[in-house]
């Protein structure tokens, strides 16, 4: 695989001769680094060089801030979703969690409020967003780590989640 790569000489004095610039080619060509066709050579000063250094660290930086941003607004909804969850379920997923662990009375009550939610929209019209269905979608579909602490207050436990996969799938 070739990849697109750059040599860069700065140094203090006198312009190169055309001569030294092609001796430079030469070596690179017949070391087998790279072929004539694909060798392109531009002269820049020093001010130019570090211009472009910086164009391109300003252009990374700004896209290393948009995938932050996109993962800050994930971990937000992720943690807004299972906010909604836990306190709308309290009570039943505080019983999943018990020493019997009965996960299916939060299956049945979350799956009667997901049919009630899908009901009522088809009334209230099309565009129109419920909570709990927003809110089991992203748990379903965004692929996130729910903090610990999070998850320990609002019961959560990887079979909330599991049951909460399965209606949203069963519905959707």
């Amino acid at each position: 695989m070739t990849t697109n790569n750059a040599l860069v000489l700065l140094w203090k004095g006198e312009n190169l001769p055309d001569y030294l610039v092609k001796k430079v080619a030469e070596i690179l060509i017949t070391n087998g680094v790279c072929m004539p066709e694909m060798l392109t050579i531009k002269y820049k000063d020093e001010n130019s060089v570090a211009d472009a250094l910086l164009r391109d660290t300003l252009l990374r930086d700004v896209n290393v801030m948009t995938v932050q941003k996109d993962v800050d607004e994930v971990a937000e909804a992720v943690k807004q979703a299972v906010i909604y969850i836990g306190r709308r379920f309290e009570n039943s997923l505080t019983g999943a969690n018990g020493p019997i662990g009965n996960i299916a009375t939060f299956a049945i009550e979350l799956s009667n409020a997901v049919s009630t939610a899908k009901r009522n929209m088809s009334f209230i019209g099309v565009g129109s967003k419920d909570e709990l269905l927003t809110a089991i979608k992203i748990l379903s579909e965004t692929k996130a780590v729910i903090p610990s602490s999070l998850a320990k207050k609002y019961h959560f436990t990887q079979n909330v989640v599991d049951v909460i996969k399965k209606v949203y799938n069963a519905t959707y």
